[in-house]
């Protein structure tokens, strides 16, 4: 007698186990840059879908991508994103006080003139 009350599901989780450490050598092939930029990417097109609920679904994994890449490339863009996801979805508040943190770390922004006018409206 088998020491597993149900053997079949006992190798179907063993398999499931196994599958993640197979799968992670491509994983550690990708740089934290490469990784950044594709996780950018895939928000970019979430933030930018004419779906509200999807876009109130991509709202916190922007703001987790922009709290673990501070410093990339594409942080502005990132937070003039949120500020203007926030004014979409009536986060009014939410919106003015993403606005004066670009405003603050993006003074000579890229979106500067953008930013100025979603902050007039």
């Amino acid at each position: 007698m088998t020491k597993y009350k149900f053997p079949f599901l006992a190798a179907i989780l063993a398999l499931a186990c196994a599958l993640p450490s197979a799968a992670a050598p491509k994983a550690a092939r990708l740089s934290a840059s490469a990784l950044a930029d594709a996780e950018w990417d895939f928000l970019k097109t979430a933030v930018q879908d004419k779906k509200e609920d999807v876009q109130e679904l991509a709202l916190p994994q922007l703001e987790d991508w922009l709290a673990r890449n501070p410093e990339h490339f594409k942080a502005e863009e990132a937070q003039f994103l949120k500020a203007g996801l926030h004014f979409k979805l009536g986060d009014y508040k939410f919106a003015l006080v993403d606005l004066l943190k670009y405003f603050q770390a993006y003074p000579q922004g890229a979106s500067l003139e953008d930013a100025k006018k979603l902050f007039i409206e």
